[in-house]
């Protein structure tokens, strides 16, 4: 009787370790899938994505208040316009018209002045500049006065050109678009000179030439009032 509760005890206790294992072993496998779906979910979660793209962002424009074109008729008139000019390029325009309107007053009244920055002798001479600020020429209608920087010969040697007439022959003007053109010559007890002035009234650049039988000369410079270098020699 003894042995058959001992072997009774026995197979309870196998019976028992039997069951424990085996849901030890289930309990693992079910953390093992519920780790791999857990990781399967968090990979399978699409990663939101963000794109900026130009017309996202907002943009400001900026819109300039702009006027007509405005045109600049070069006339010894000035244009209305300019007593009462509305925008920036009228005013620029009008400053111009101005500028270009006093050199066809000096023309017109055939009373200016041509002070020169640079020289060079013709036709192939050496450019040089001019920075003494009394060589000029004064022309009126009575008298013209001389005062320039010359090269003469082979060497090129610089002196002066300088006297004053109150005979001026020959004087013309015409003018073609934006551009004077003033001829005339003048006769002195050494030589007879012959003066070509070109006028831009746009730039303000002005070019004369000077020849003689011993001279030829070509300057740049600019033209303006006759007052300006007198009232710098007094």
């Amino acid at each position: 009787m003894a042995k058959y509760i001992y072997a009774l005890y026995a197979s309870l206790i196998v019976t028992m370790l039997i069951v424990v294992v085996a849901s030890a072993h289930n309990i693992i496998a079910g953390q093992r899938s519920g780790n791999d779906t857990l990781s399967s979910r968090r990979t399978a979660q699409p990663v939101p994505q963000f794109s900026v793209t130009r017309s996202a962002v907002p943009q400001l424009s900026i819109v300039p208040v702009l006027g007509s074109d405005y045109h600049v008729v070069d006339t010894l008139t000035k244009d209305n316009r300019c007593q009462s000019p509305s925008t920036r390029a009228e005013r620029r325009a009008c400053r111009a018209e101005a500028f270009a309107f006093h050199i066809d007053s000096l023309v017109a009244t055939r009373s200016f002045a041509f002070y020169p920055t640079t020289m060079q002798s013709s036709p192939r001479g050496e450019l040089r500049s001019i920075y003494a600020q009394y060589y000029y020429i004064f022309v009126s209608p009575v008298d013209l006065e001389v005062h320039l920087p010359i090269e003469t010969g082979i060497t090129q040697y610089v002196s002066m050109l300088n006297f004053d007439t109150d005979t001026v022959d020959e004087f013309h003007t015409t003018k073609h678009l934006s551009q004077w053109v003033i001829t005339f010559s003048a006769t002195t007890h050494q030589d007879k000179y012959y003066f070509n002035i070109l006028i831009s009234t746009i730039t303000g650049e002005t070019e004369l030439l000077v020849q003689s039988s011993q001279v030829a000369m070509r300057y740049l410079g600019t033209i303006g009032d006759r007052m300006k270098i007198r009232h710098i020699e007094e």
